[in-house]
């Protein structure tokens, strides 16, 4: 077994492994993500509703998840940020209402490592947050939904996790605990196909 301690997270073979299990999940959220229209000059206030509400079905599970598994993150690394909360104040202010649809229960983290697998997937997101405000800002509806102020301004905050989950991932030593990251991550990618992508049911 490599010495993970020694090399780059960016190298690391449990990043590595990782990353190989979760590339054709976050391929297919990409291409069929209901998050993709909020990329287009086009984007309505419809559309960002619908992304909106959907997203935070989809966060709903995810918080719920890390609330009921909060003992297995590890002390050097922040503890888990709710996203839900500031999703339902876009959709209050935009006067939309929050979907009351079954969402399937996200289970939560049994492990260390099976916590650090959900953690990246969900602050792996941040990235294309980030991309996905800037799109909003220059957007016909970056008036309408107070860019400024709504759910996406907030993804630089959430960033200052990244860092240290990846060193914390690229840490992990045996083929049992990259098999529970792995497949930790896996279900968080699935959770949100099944929530954000329009033929899901």
């Amino acid at each position: 077994m490599p010495n993970n301690a020694q090399r780059s997270p960016r190298t690391s073979a449990a990043l590595q492994f990782l990353r190989k299990r979760t590339t054709p999940l976050h391929a297919q959220l990409d291409r069929r993500s209901d998050l993709t229209t909020l990329l287009s000059p086009g984007c309505s206030l419809a559309d960002y509703g619908k992304a909106t509400t959907s997203l935070a079905e989809a966060f709903r599970g995810v918080d719920s998840g890390f609330a009921r598994g909060a003992g297995h993150c590890a002390p050097a690394l922040p503890a888990y940020m709710p996203r839900l909360p500031h999703l339902l104040t876009d959709i209050d202010r935009l006067g939309l209402t929050a979907s009351a649809s079954l969402v399937p229960e996200l289970s939560a983290p049994t492990s260390n490592a099976s916590y650090l697998g959900m953690r990246y997937v969900v602050e792996g997101s941040n990235l294309g947050s980030r991309v996905i405000y800037r799109a909003l800002q220059n957007s016909m509806i970056a008036r309408p939904i107070g860019v400024d102020k709504c759910y996406w301004s907030h993804a630089q905050t959430w960033q200052d996790s990244w860092p240290i989950l990846l060193r914390l991932l690229a840490n992990l030593r045996t083929q049992d605990e990259w098999d529970e990251a792995a497949d930790s991550a896996c279900l968080v990618f699935e959770h949100f196909i099944w929530c954000l992508t329009p033929d899901r049911r």
